[in-house]
């Protein structure tokens, strides 16, 4: 089965049904569906393929399902980061899985240059 599957079906059926609400941000299926393919091309820009990992280090939001689903429609592997971690325990990980793109949301963004210094 395809990851992205559930985000096609729902968009078909229910285009401006409400998909996701994260404060006082909305979106629609319609416009979810557009975020990720468009994030998904930008994946693929970067150089992602087939079977590439990519890393998350965010807080639950829309945009990380935005993310988890971009990954998987560039048909990449996601790697969950642990927002909990250290800047080194996350560096080990993302060496060890062999990631090569991390999206990193704004609240660890000071956790990124001890991320770059490790890796």
């Amino acid at each position: 089965m395809n990851p992205t599957q559930t985000l096609h079906a729902a968009h078909a059926h229910y285009p401006d049904a409400i998909a996701t609400i994260c404060g006082e941000r909305q979106q629609n299926w319609s416009e979810l569906r557009d975020r990720v393919e468009r994030l998904a091309g930008a994946l693929g820009r970067l150089g992602v393929e087939a079977g590439d990992r990519v890393a998350i280090l965010a807080l639950n939001s829309d945009r990380y399902l935005e993310y988890y689903y971009a990954v998987w429609w560039a048909g990449a592997v996601v790697v969950p980061l642990n927002v909990r971690w250290s800047a080194a325990e996350n560096t080990y990980s993302l060496k060890d899985s062999g990631t090569t793109v991390l999206f990193i949301d704004g609240n660890f963004l000071p956790m990124l240059e001890e991320i770059r210094e490790g890796a």
